[in-house]
């Protein structure tokens, strides 16, 4: 009766059942009967062969499931190597391994590309030093004491020294006159500069 279930003082039981961090299964005998314990349970099981069955798998069942995920275990496996070997098939199918020379012939038409065009570069620049070669030798030529001397003109010497001025000269001084094709003495008999002072 209820009296009898409010009697019975199962406080700890059902506070300990539960705190429990393992499954607990409750079984009364009776189908009928229901005590706290019961709604505590993470199980009821009406009779406690129930609750033995409960607590144990059907090795059988077991044994089933096992089977199940071997089964797709290997399905998977097959699988996956089915894939890898159509990845596989596809690789040796490839240009690249049926026929490497044309792999090799792109990266050689792309390397002689890359040579024609330094190459043309090369030219390129080598064309313009030599033009601006050029140019600097004959600016060299033209500041060259040979080819003034060339143009009908003269250097004129006092004792070893260009005479740059008429100042630097005075009647009866001895100068040596350079030439294209040789040299030549003279004597100073006047010296007269731009503003007709001698």
């Amino acid at each position: 009766s209820m009296e009898d279930l409010w009697a019975f003082n199962e406080e700890p039981v059902v506070r300990a059942i539960y705190a429990s961090k393992i499954p607990v299964i409750s079984a009364v005998g009776h189908e009928t009967d229901f005590t706290l314990a019961d709604f505590a349970s993470d199980q009821r099981a009406a009779t406690p062969s129930q609750a033995a069955e409960l607590a144990v798998p059907d090795r059988a069942e077991l044994l089933r499931y096992t089977e199940s995920l071997m089964a797709r275990l290997a399905q998977q496996g097959k699988r996956q190597l089915q894939e890898k070997r159509l990845r596989l098939d596809a690789c040796r199918r490839s240009a690249a391994l049926q026929k490497p020379q044309l792999l090799l012939a792109s990266r050689t038409q792309r390397l002689d590309h890359a040579t024609a065009r330094l190459d043309a570069l090369m030219k390129s620049q080598m064309k313009e030093k030599r033009h601006a070669l050029e140019i600097a030798l004959q600016q060299l030529d033209y500041l060259n004491p040979v080819h003034i001397l060339r143009q009908g003109y003269g250097i004129v010497e006092k004792e070893g020294s260009p005479v740059t001025s008429v100042r630097a000269v005075h009647e009866g001084d001895r100068l040596t006159v350079t030439l294209k094709d040789g040299r030549l003495t003279a004597r100073v008999e006047s010296a007269a500069g731009t503003e007709g002072r001698a």
